[in-house]
C-alpha cells in the first residue's frame, strides 16, 4: 500500500467482521457506539487508513492475503489474531478486567496473568502493523481501552509522530483504577500520546487525579510533561450524525414501518428501551422500576407498554449469560403478574435490528428510557432525539450516562433508585405536549450543533495545533 496516509485511525476492530466460507468472503457489519461514531466520519478517499482486527480468527495465510487484498482497496488494514490471542485479549483482559474497572464494577473483575500477557502481545502487534503504514506527515488517532499501551509503543519507535488517543468509556476514580495490577503501565502507555481525549469533564478530572497519585505534575488541569514532551488532556463529547438520523426518520421506508408498529402498539403510551446486553446498562433495575411504576399507577395498566430491545453482546462471558437469564426471568414474572387478555406490559426482543427498524422504533415511541448505571456517553439517547418529528417525545435519562452532562432538558433520573426511576417514567407519561416540545427543541439544537463531525473536527484541530 502506498504510504500517503494523512490520518490513520486505529481501533480494536474494523467496522465489520470477515466471514470466510470456502471461496467467499463476507463483510458483516459490527455494532457498538465506537464503531458507529468512527464509521460515520471515516472518509471515502485515499488519504485515510483504518487499522483494526478483521473479526476473524484461525485464518490460514492464503485467506489472510485474500482479506488483506480486498480490504486494502477500501483503505482498511486488517490485523489478524489467533483464537487464543483474541479470547485472552478481548474476552479476557479487555472485558473481564478493564471494562468492569473503567465502569466502577470492581466486583465483576476476573483476573488472570495470561490475560495481561495477551494484552501486551496484541498492542505490540498493532504497533508493528502501524509502523508498516506510517508516513512522516501522518496523524495517528487511537481509540479506546483495548489499545492503552499503543501510544508509548509507537512513541519509542517514531518519536516525532503526532499521536492522539480518545477513551470512549468513563475513566473512574483512582480508588478503582489502582485495583488493576498493571494500572501504572497502562497510564504510562497512554502518555505516549500528544493529546488524550475524554467524553466529559469528570472523566478527565479522574484521570488527572490518578496522574497526581502516581507522581506526575499536571499544569492547569490541561497538560503534563513526559520525557520532555507535552501531553495534553481535554474533553471532546462525541455526538452522532444528526442529519443522517433525521433524514432517515423522514424516509418512506421508516414511515411504512411506523405504520406497521402503530398497528401492533395501540396503547396510549409506548416506552422504548434499547441497550446492548451489559450489566452497565441497568436493565434488571429498569424492569423493576417499571414494575414499581405499574404498582403505583394502576390506572395505566393496559395503557402503557415497554418495548425492551436487548442487543446480544459478549455472549461467551459467563456474567453476560447470567444477566440474560435474569432479564428474561424478570420479563416473564412481570408479564405474568400484570398481563391482561390482549395486553402485555413488556414486549421483549433479544436480537439486533436494522437502522430502518431502529429509526422506526425511535419515531414510534412516546418515551425513551435510558437507565445506565454507568455509561461513557450513550448515543442511543441522541439518536432518539434526532429521530423525533414535531418535537414531541420525552427522554428519561440516567445521570450516570455521559450524555446527561449535555442533555439537561431530559428528565434526569438516579438509576440506583427504583423509586426515582419510576417517578421519572410517571413524569414522562404525564408531560404535556407543550412541555415536551419546549424541551425537545432545545435538545435537538444541542445535538445538531455538537454532532459527530464537530467532535472529529475539534479533536483533530487540537491535535494539529500541538
Amino acid at each position: 500500500m502506498a504510504k500517503d496516509n494523512k490520518i490513520i485511525i486505529v481501533t480494536n476492530r474494523l467496522p465489520f467482521s470477515c466471514d470466510v466460507d470456502k471461496d467467499r468472503i463476507r463483510l458483516i457489519p459490527s455494532a457498538g457506539g465506537l464503531i458507529t461514531g468512527i464509521g460515520t466520519i471515516y472518509p471515502k478517499n485515499d488519504t485515510h487508513l483504518w487499522i483494526g482486527w478483521a473479526g476473524a480468527v484461525a485464518i490460514d495465510k492464503t485467506n489472510e492475503n485474500r482479506i488483506k487484498s480486498m480490504l486494502n482497496e477500501k483503505r482498511f488494514e486488517p490485523v489478524f489474531m489467533s483464537k487464543k490471542m483474541y479470547i485472552e485479549h478481548y474476552n479476557g483482559y479487555c472485558n473481564q478486567v478493564l471494562w468492569p474497572i473503567l465502569h466502577g464494577f470492581t466486583k465483576k473483575v476476573v483476573y488472570q496473568q495470561f490475560f495481561w500477557e495477551s494484552y501486551i502481545k496484541v498492542n505490540k502487534k498493532f504497533c508493528i502493523q502501524l509502523l508498516a503504514t506510517y508516513t512522516k506527515t501522518g496523524i495517528i488517532w487511537i481509540h479506546d481501552f483495548h489499545l492503552m499501551l499503543l501510544p508509548t509503543l509507537l512513541r519509542k519507535k517514531i518519536p516525532t509522530a503526532k499521536i492522539g488517543f480518545f477513551l470512549h468509556t468513563p475513566f473512574p476514580l483512582y480508588e478503582d483504577v489502582c485495583k488493576v495490577p498493571e494500572y501504572i503501565e497502562l497510564i504510562k502507555g497512554l502518555l505516549g500520546a500528544d493529546l488524550i481525549g475524554f467524553s466529559i469533564l469528570s472523566y478527565k478530572l479522574n484521570f488527572i487525579e490518578t496522574l497526581k497519585k502516581i507522581g506526575y505534575e499536571v499544569y492547569d488541569d490541561r497538560f503534563l510533561i513526559v520525557n520532555g514532551k507535552q501531553v495534553n488532556i481535554d474533553v471532546f463529547p462525541i455526538g452522532i450524525d444528526f442529519k443522517a438520523y433525521e433524514k432517515l426518520s423522514l424516509s418512506a421506508q421508516v414511515s411504512k414501518e411506523v405504520q406497521r408498529i402503530g398497528k401492533l402498539f395501540t396503547n396510549e403510551k409506548l416506552i422504548l428501551s434499547i441497550d446492548r446486553l451489559d450489566y452497565i446498562k441497568g436493565i434488571p433495575a429498569k424492569l423493576r422500576a417499571f414494575e414499581l411504576f405499574l404498582q403505583n399507577n394502576k390506572s395505566k395498566i393496559g395503557k402503557v407498554q415497554l418495548l425492551l430491545i436487548v442487543v446480544p453482546s459478549r455472549v461467551e462471558i459467563e456474567d453476560y449469560k447470567i444477566l440474560k437469564t435474569e432479564i428474561e426471568e424478570l420479563v416473564t414474572d412481570i408479564n405474568n403478574c400484570y398481563k391482561e387478555l390482549s395486553w402485555l406490559p413488556i414486549i421483549y426482543r433479544y436480537n439486533s435490528f436494522s437502522l430502518v427498524e431502529i429509526s422506526s422504533f425511535y419515531k414510534s415511541a412516546d418515551i425513551m428510557l435510558v437507565t445506565s448505571l454507568k455509561d461513557g456517553m450513550n448515543l442511543v439517547c441522541k439518536e432518539y432525539i434526532a429521530s423525533r418529528e414535531n418535537y414531541s417525545g420525552v427522554l428519561v435519562l440516567s445521570e450516570e450516562a455521559g450524555a446527561s452532562d449535555e442533555l439537561k432538558e431530559a428528565i434526569l433520573i438516579k438509576p440506583g433508585s427504583l423509586t426515582n426511576v419510576a417517578r421519572g417514567i410517571e413524569k414522562a407519561i404525564n408531560m404535556s405536549l407543550d412541555e415536551q416540545q419546549q424541551r425537545m427543541k432545545i435538545l435537538k439544537k444541542k445535538i445538531s450543533l455538537k454532532d459527530v463531525f464537530d467532535w472529529n473536527r475539534t479533536f483533530l484541530e487540537k491535535l494539529e495545533e500541538i
